[in-house]
């Protein structure tokens, strides 16, 4: 009883936060599923009846998301509403977190503030309802996060490790992730005395190594898959197209076949790699030809990618 009037607080913000999540995924059948929702569900329904090593599967879509459907869908209720409910708990969860690194940043009210953004962000709240791999990121980044605080205050090889791993499980949810890399060494290392670089060193050394565990058995399955090389999945090609497409407005839009589009400037690639490297050289020329549409194209879509507001949707 002491420990609930103690956090009362943290426990509302979670509540709410839980509640709004619940309301969307309530509302959420009678929504029109996305190209990309149907996409991500088809890769883990492959991973959960033939297995990850399935050619059938490719290397499209990065793992992590599609083997947590394909758990769902062959250990527990083969369908997304199991799906859903581990979002909202994973949602709650990363609030916590929120919580706990507001807290060591700037106190109690710094943490109630931002678990309170956590839980009623519209776009988090948008997401946790669907079949997409945002709700399971942003858990994995606030991870990151935690542990990086954690890291700082007291480096250690174990905690380096661990932040490594977490860092993998977020490449394999999002290879977005390899961006940040360069900025946890410079925040390791910044923060380290001149005269203790080894050990920062051995630490660093910790971080990749935890990360490359994680990492590398994904590598070695691509390459017995497909015979290509490939680091997490490969669609560089889909990711320039997406805002730099004919008639493009810098973002997302659903109502888009970009899967026909990307079909249509890969088809010379004898398989699905050699077609998006085909696509990513193609969206490359036109960046060249036209870098100022490009640039502005390219702000727009570092602000808007991840828009609210799904169009034919209803508010």
């Amino acid at each position: 009883m002491e420990w609930l009037k103690k956090h009362r607080w943290l426990l509302s913000v979670m509540l709410v936060g839980i509640c709004f999540r619940v309301m969307i995924s309530v509302d959420r059948a009678s929504w029109p599923a996305s190209s990309d929702e149907d996409h991500w569900e088809r890769i883990g329904l492959i991973y959960a009846t033939s297995g990850i090593g399935s050619p059938e599967a490719g290397t499209y879509r990065p793992p992590l998301y599609p083997l947590l459907i394909a758990f769902f869908y062959k250990f527990a209720v083969p369908d997304a509403v199991s799906v859903r409910i581990f979002q909202i708990f994973l949602s709650a969860v990363t609030g916590y977190l929120v919580y706990r690194l507001g807290y060591g940043v700037g106190g109690l009210r710094v943490a109630l503030v931002s678990s309170c953004l956590a839980s009623i962000y519209p776009l988090w709240v948008f997401f946790s309802a669907m079949l997409m791999a945002e709700t399971l990121f942003v858990f994995l980044v606030t991870t990151i996060c935690f542990i990086g605080m954690s890291y700082v205050q007291s480096p250690g090889i174990w905690k380096g490790i661990g932040l490594g791993l977490a860092i993998g499980l977020s490449l394999l949810c999002k290879s977005i992730v390899l961006a940040w890399f360069p900025a946890v060494v410079y925040v390791l290392w910044s923060k380290t005395p001149s005269s203790e670089r080894r050990v920062c060193l051995n630490q660093t050394l910790a971080i990749i190594f935890g990360c490359l565990v994680v990492v590398v058995p994904w590598m070695v399955r691509n390459e017995l898959v497909t015979g290509h090389r490939i680091l997490i999945s490969s669609n560089l090609g889909m990711n320039l197209l997406v805002g730099h497409e004919q008639g493009a407005q810098g973002y997302y839009r659903d109502e888009r076949d970009y899967l026909a589009m990307h079909k249509r400037l890969g088809q010379g690639g004898t398989n699905a790699i050699e077609s998006d490297r085909l696509v990513a050289r193609k969206v490359f020329s036109w960046i060249v030809e036209d870098p100022v549409r490009s640039t502005v194209l390219g702000a727009k879509k570092a602000i808007l990618f991840w828009s609210s507001v799904l169009e034919g949707a209803p508010p």
